[in-house]
């Protein structure tokens, strides 16, 4: 019997007939403690499988990966050389079948990932497939999933490679490189077995705070001997003060401003020529927040038009998004659903809202969910609340399966299509960050909130006789009192836009081009117009 004590292989010999003891019993008795997951949870646990497949068989969680990783085990790991590029070296020498390092991570049992984790659930369906053979559609998704799985190893195989270029054994190199994040490692915690089957990628969360915890400790494998505590420090410095420089030349950038705080300090936007929505390359979920977001937010305060609770409130998002989720799968769509929001923001605008349920969709919204909304808006259910239900249980690549029935399904009577940008195409769209923004639009409609709440209150207090305190609150609260006329104006002027871009896009007699055109130049003045409302009701600014 072969196994590994902190990456050194040994191996035993076991005389089952001195004891009388089956060799299998055994070693299926150092297997360790396995923990029973109920029935009911096994079931409860589908939909979050659904979605982990779905979202790891998507083209965009390939090139994440490839972006993400890299510069997260440059950071954490002490990997040598160009994050990114060295991964993609790897991955292509994979698709090739020449990667030696492939081989020997797949020897050494080092490969686990998002897709694929060793445990004995995954073995079962490999066997199942072997004896019952695999159809096409199945021979495709399982090109998917290598596709993904190579993705995740190619930062391990550059972890591996590096550990030998410095002096590791082979077991040593291989070790370093399952402990960068270790899918295997599951503990024996019935609360946390229970929370993985029922919340997707609840391990990996959980693995990744581990490694960065580790790492900032100290306590990587051979951390003393590979230094990586003080590459920590110094690369951690060189990308604090790099993505410092990034903010200030990026103020500049329209479509860095009309980003959301968290979109801004998530991602790093590049433009691409000939393409209107910059691209997003993502920041690591633990480490980059830190060392790439916290810097942007602290450039963003100083000389940008972001306030300071807005960046605070944004990297509180960021924080808790990359914290291991509580809620599981299967219910958490209808939760969303139920109070109108998810993590990411509200599922229908307030404007959207105004219309009949079956009216409520965007110029990027299927064709059928528009069809199938005409029949379930009868009981509230809008064609944007039937996309969300796809994407909360089967991620961004659902809807954009859905989308391939749109030439079917278009009716013509609008004409020709509004163009839709990089950021809003399907299967690539979440690569892209959409130029159109909202970070202007939603902040207005925010104030204008506060100021109707102000007047509410104030009147509250006239109301129940209390006129010292509604005096003292009038002064506290003058700038929002009196913004009143300019949020009842703000709200027709940004419907009236809404409507007129509805007309345009419905509009048979415009040509593409033509509606593209007028378009841009109606989101123009809804931007600005929200600004000038902003500045206008915002006492902080000098007047």
């Amino acid at each position: 019997m072969h196994y590994k004590i902190d990456g050194a292989d040994h191996f035993a010999t076991i005389d089952a007939d001195t004891f009388g003891i089956p060799a299998e019993l055994i070693v299926r008795g150092m297997e360790g403690i396995k923990t029973l997951v109920p029935d009911v949870v096994k079931m409860l646990g589908i939909p979050a499988s659904i979605l982990r497949k779905f979202i790891t068989r998507s083209p965009a969680y390939v090139v994440r990966q490839l972006v993400r990783e890299p510069v997260n085990a440059f950071i954490v790991s002490g990997v040598d050389g160009v994050p990114v590029f060295n991964a993609l070296r790897q991955l292509a020498n994979m698709r090739a079948g020449r990667s030696p390092e492939e081989l020997a991570l797949m020897r050494g049992l080092v490969v686990s990932s998002n897709i694929y984790t060793g445990d004995e659930a995954d073995m079962q369906k490999f066997l199942n497939d072997v004896a019952a053979g695999r159809s096409g559609w199945d021979k495709f998704m399982g090109k998917l999933d290598t596709m993904a799985l190579q993705a995740d190893s190619a930062t391990r195989a550059t972890i591996y490679q590096d550990g030998l270029k410095k002096g590791l054994s082979e077991a040593q190199a291989q070790f370093r490189a399952m402990e960068s994040q270790n899918f295997g490692r599951r503990g024996l915690s019935p609360s946390m077995q229970i929370m993985n089957t029922l919340v997707p990628f609840f391990n990996a969360q959980i693995q990744g705070l581990d490694v960065l915890y580790r790492s900032f400790r100290g306590r990587m494998p051979y951390a003393e001997q590979l230094e990586i505590q003080r590459k920590i420090a110094a690369r951690g410095a060189l990308l604090f003060v790099g993505s410092m420089a990034y903010a200030l030349m990026m103020q500049d950038d329209e479509d860095y401003k009309k980003a959301k705080p968290e979109e801004r300090y998530a991602n790093f936007f590049v433009h691409i020529p000939g393409v209107k929505d910059p691209l997003k390359l993502p920041v690591p979920f633990e480490v980059g927040l830190f060392f790439m977001g916290l810097p942007q937010a602290l450039v963003d305060m100083a000389v940008g038009d972001t306030k300071a609770k807005e960046a605070i409130k944004a990297m509180g998002k960021l924080l808790l998004n990359s914290a291991p989720s509580v809620i599981p799968a299967a219910p958490k769509p209808i939760l969303e659903a139920f109070y109108g929001q998810t993590q990411f923001g509200p599922i229908e605008s307030e404007r959207e809202k105004k219309l009949e349920a079956g009216e409520r969709f965007r110029p990027q919204t299927t064709e059928l969910a528009k069809t199938l909304g005409g029949f379930t808006g009868a009981v509230g259910v809008s064609p944007l609340m039937l996309e969300h239900f796809v994407r909360g249980y089967t991620g961004g690549l659902g809807v954009s399966l859905m989308s391939v029935l749109n030439p079917l399904l278009r009716s013509g009577e609008e004409g020709a299509k509004v163009p839709l940008g990089a950021a809003k195409q399907p299967f690539i769209g979440g690569l892209f960050q959409t130029s159109e923004g909202r970070f202007y639009i939603d902040r207005a409609y925010e104030r204008m909130d506060e100021i109707v709440q102000a007047q509410q209150t104030y009147k509250d207090y006239i109301k129940r006789g209390m006129p010292d305190r509604a005096a003292a609150y009038a002064r506290e609260k003058s700038d929002l009192l009196m913004g009143e006329a300019m949020a009842g104006k703000f709200r027709q002027k940004m419907g009236e836009l809404f409507a007129q871009e509805r007309a345009i896009a419905a509009n048979p007699r415009l040509s593409e081009a033509e509606k593209e055109r007028q378009i841009e130049q109606l989101k123009l003045l809804e931007n600005n117009y929200a600004k000038q409302f902003y500045a206008i009701t915002d006492r902080t600014i000098p007047r």
